[in-house]
């Protein structure tokens, strides 16, 4: 949601854009305690740590919504990067261990269509409240997380946690054999944030869209992520992990040329770009069962060791997008991110095998 508004942003607190990119970026780059909350989700289980997730992240977006200068905004974003780790990072581990292997991607695809059909109604209201106030947006969004946090309380005290104390603990033999999926995964994320960092600013610019108007275009690539999550769910399972992730990384690298060569094209750069978004989100999803399987008794590991890996990337990716969108438009946006998500392409095909073909954990 950030993305569409971070124009909005920069001219509602008198600052420069690079500064709130740096914000955001802080938001992103709070996913570095992702290590952190697995090793808690393993410990006392992912309801629990879903519950402080929700309850922080409300009280961040409140804060953020509060905010009389960037540096406010940041130490907010910051807190509420850490908060939505929590709970991502607690429901990936709970559906995973609820799901078999060879089952699992179609569940966390059934996850993970919360999170466009959250994008596809929350745009359309951010972007209206934002012509308002754009701070109106982050009150909206303390609202939903505290809603849920109340809701997900009630329904705990009657749910077990499916994930059972590990008998032995994690080695870094484990780590090291997870390493590729690691890798790929943060490429991936990372390649992705560099346009979605700048998308906003760019069809302001270029195209001359309204706030109205660009959060018309977030709910059209809401559509491309929910398109990906229903491929994943039908497809994934059948042909393998790791070649759908690696199919996915290849299409997004195709979308990001196309997107660097057609940039000031509104209607063809546009369709590049969700196609981009689209395939980027088919592969991640594609990679997450296989990071829970980095340590089969300890899926927390795992799971926070790629999310982990995939938020320093998108921190960095946060700033870096900003900053190429300032040295040579879209265009070098697009051409940075093809050159990564070439990278996640490549370690994808080479390096990262589903357990049954390789016979040891990815």
């Amino acid at each position: 949601m950030l993305a569409p508004l971070l124009g909005v942003i920069a001219v509602g607190l008198d600052a420069d854009l690079v500064a709130v990119g740096v914000a955001v970026a802080l938001f992103e780059a709070a996913g570095l305690v992702s290590p952190l909350s697995g090793w808690l989700i393993d410990r006392i289980g992912p309801p629990r740590v879903a519950l402080v997730g929700l309850a922080l992240f409300a009280s961040a977006s409140f804060g953020a919504a509060g905010s009389p200068n960037v540096v406010v905004l940041a130490i907010a974003l910051a807190g509420a990067g850490v908060s939505s780790n929590l709970v991502e990072s607690a429901a990936t581990v709970w559906v995973s261990a609820r799901s078999s292997f060879a089952e699992r991607a179609t569940w966390l695809g059934r996850l993970d269509l919360a999170w466009p059909a959250g994008l596809l109604i929350g745009l359309p209201i951010a972007g209206g409240l934002s012509l308002i106030s754009w701070r109106l947006a982050f009150v909206a969004v303390s609202a939903v997380a505290l809603g849920s946090c109340l809701r997900l309380a009630a329904f705990s005290e009657h749910t077990a946690s499916p994930v059972e104390r590990a008998t032995t603990g994690w080695t870094w033999a484990s780590v090291r054999s997870g390493r590729s999926t690691i890798i790929a995964f943060a490429s991936i994320a990372a390649a992705i944030q560099l346009v979605i960092v700048s998308f906003g600013v760019w069809l302001g610019d270029v195209h001359g869209l309204s706030t109205a108007a660009i959060g018309a275009v977030g709910f059209g690539l809401g559509v491309a992520d929910l398109t990906a999550s229903v491929l994943n769910i039908r497809i994934t399972d059948r042909i393998g992990k790791s070649s759908a992730a690696t199919i996915g990384a290849t299409v997004m690298v195709a979308a990001v040329v196309a997107l660097a060569a057609s940039n000031s094209l509104l209607i063809v750069g546009a369709l590049a770009l969700a196609l981009a978004i689209a395939a980027h989100e088919f592969a991640l999803l594609a990679t997450k069962p296989l990071l829970a399987e980095i340590d089969p008794e300890h899926p927390g590991l795992g799971i926070g060791l790629g999310f982990g890996a995939a938020a320093g990337g998108r921190g960095a990716a946060a700033i870096g997008g900003t900053w190429l969108y300032t040295v040579g438009g879209m265009t070098h946006v697009a051409l940075g991110a093809a050159a990564i998500g070439l990278l996640a392409a490549v370690v994808y095909a080479t390096s990262v095998r589903d357990p049954e073909t390789r016979g040891a954990r990815p």
